[in-house]
């Protein structure tokens, strides 16, 4: 399995692939990845949606999937992985909680703390600090 690792400046966003197998109907977890000195996730913002839309959250990495929430414009996210698509993303409306993602981790596992997570398309966000 491949990892793609996007260098910006200083920061970089190191995501795990999803596997290219879908099954429509069951909802997707976000991965937290172990890889050597990098956080677990990426500081991301959500961007480009436009003032009079927003952002759909889905279950998967892909538009088949149900929509569970909404982001809009500024929205702060935490990316975690990417199909190149979508990105596999941990975010929480409350800005004074810590998703607990900011850190390297031991071992890649499924997301599990207090914080939302879901799938945006890429386009929609930005990465801002890794």
């Amino acid at each position: 399995m491949q990892k793609l690792v996007i260098v910006l400046g200083l920061a970089a966003l190191a995501v795990s692939p999803v596997s290219a197998q879908i099954t429509y109907g069951e909802s997707v977890p976000v991965q937290l990845e172990a890889i050597e000195d990098l956080d677990a996730c990426t500081l991301g913002m959500v961007a480009n949606v436009g003032p009079d839309s927003s952002a759909m959250v889905r279950t998967g990495p892909d538009s088949e999937y149900d929509t569970i929430d909404y982001l809009a414009d500024g929205d702060l996210v935490w990316v975690c992985q990417s199909d190149g698509e979508h990105y596999g993303i941990v975010y929480s409306s409350d800005p004074d909680l810590d998703c607990e993602v900011s850190s390297p981790v031991e071992a890649t596992v499924n997301y599990s703390g207090p914080c939302d997570t879901g799938w945006v398309m890429s386009d929609w966000v930005e990465i801002i600090a890794g």
